[in-house]
């Protein structure tokens, strides 16, 4: 269930990514407060056990109360960087500090997803190598 509801809000405000973040566009405050009243919304709008449920299962995830709640921030991390390599942008390398950090926090506490995350990060620096940025060391998990 986590899973399936982490990102509902997205489908209201849109995807708020971490770049945007990054450039100081949007807060994570901000970020956090638009979809934390989406999700106010879909509570009200649910039978009350149910929009509960899927309230309480959000704020998890929000703020990583449980080992499945990271788990899926983790993943989450993986899928936002097979986005970049899927895409072959020539210049999509706009914040290489943020793209060549970005998960590493996460997935160290979850050694069954690093293998995943290494081919991942591996095409990552194909890229950075590929558009002439540099891949610092602290970018390897």
């Amino acid at each position: 269930m986590l899973s399936l509801i982490h990102d509902l809000p997205e489908a209201i405000t849109g995807d708020i990514d971490a770049r945007l973040i990054a450039r100081g566009k949007v807060t994570k405050e901000e970020k956090y407060r638009q979809e934390k009243k989406v999700m106010e919304k879909i509570k009200k709008s649910l039978p009350a056990k149910i929009g509960k449920e899927i309230y309480n299962l959000w704020q998890d995830y929000e703020k990583g109360r449980t080992k499945e709640a990271k788990f899926i921030k983790a993943l989450d991390k993986i899928e936002t960087l097979t986005h970049f390599t899927g895409i072959k942008i020539p210049n999509k390398i706009d914040a290489p500090e943020l793209l060549g950090l970005y998960g590493n926090k996460e997935i160290k506490n979850f050694p069954e997803l690093k293998e995943m995350f290494k081919l991942v990060k591996n095409e990552i620096k194909k890229d950075f190598k590929k558009n002439g940025v540099p891949w610092k060391k602290e970018y390897n998990i």
